[in-house]
């Protein structure tokens, strides 16, 4: 047994004896040499194939709804290492790669999740795949591995094109109101990176090529005696920002989620060193939702 599977060799029984046991509905075959006892899905040729190669990474389409923990459709996508034959498998299509870089997604070698959303044609994409792809690389951890991702693309005209195809894709994100907000200034042409640290500190959102630092902040996480730390802990970050030479602005979710129009507006003026427009932003504003 290997991997739940029984191979032609451990079965101890003639082609006739199989051939039979297959008619009697007690053995499916899976892959050549390779058999179960239930009906095989598409996950089972996957583990059966990465048993019968271990070196096989699953890429393309095949890796993404992997990653989306999806049931892949259509021809199954792998690479190999460069040095190895490639091996004639009926509805698999491999290539090689000098670099296999490759991650366990559930118990299958995939490349990275934004690898494979890469290699999958544009017409073939899920519809939420950036939203997907803004989950997978939330928060410190999912920025740290994005850069790594990003880094190991096996092809370099890949990497490039993240900007083309996912520049809406804002790693390190740690809520849906940034990420509103980060979106919203790319779309205004602006090139953001989330959870940008100085001093230290984490900042929200740094627009890139300026010294602007964009500061969301949650009631929930400065209301009340218990989250006097946190209110305290933002003035010396918000100084420590200020010494090092960086402007900071400062909204409310709620800001973001009723006037994020506004909000970008505010942004723009700083990056451009315009007067800002208080009374402007507020007018006309609901006082009992401001």
């Amino acid at each position: 047994m290997d991997y739940g599977y029984i191979r032609t060799r451990d079965l101890g029984l003639t082609r006739s004896q199989i051939r039979q046991k297959m008619k009697n509905g007690e053995l499916f075959r899976v892959r050549r040499g390779w058999y179960c006892t239930h009906e095989p899905t598409i996950f089972d040729q996957l583990l059966v194939l990465q048993a019968m190669h271990p070196n096989l990474v699953f890429t393309g389409k095949t890796a993404l709804a992997l990653h989306l923990r999806q049931l892949p459709e259509g021809e199954i996508e792998a690479v190999i290492p460069k040095h190895q034959r490639i091996p004639k498998i009926a509805g698999v299509k491999i290539k090689r790669s000098r670099s296999v870089k490759s991650e366990v997604v559930r118990i299958f070698r995939c490349v990275s999740m934004i690898e494979a959303a890469l290699e999958t044609p544009e017409d073939e994409r899920p519809r939420d795949l950036v939203e997907k792809l803004n989950e997978h690389y939330a928060k410190r951890k999912g920025k740290r591995q994005w850069m790594y991702d990003i880094k190991n693309v096996r092809r370099r005209h890949l990497a490039r094109a993240v900007k083309k195809d996912f520049a809406y894709v804002l790693p390190g994100a740690y809520s849906k109101q940034e990420l509103r907000v980060g979106q919203g200034l790319v779309q205004r042409g602006y090139e953001v990176e989330m959870s940008f640290k100085v001093c230290g500190y984490m900042f929200d959102i740094k627009i890139r090529k300026t010294d602007v630092l964009v500061e969301l902040d949650s009631f929930m996480f400065h209301e009340g005696e218990g989250r006097k730390r946190t209110f305290v802990t933002d003035r010396w970050k918000q100084n420590a920002a200020t010494m090092a030479g960086h402007r900071v602005l400062r909204f409310t979710t709620d800001d973001t989620f009723h006037y994020l129009d506004l909000v970008l507006d505010e942004i723009e003026r700083a990056i451009h060193f315009q007067e800002t427009a208080v009374t402007e932003v507020w007018k006309g504003l609901d006082p009992a939702v401001a």
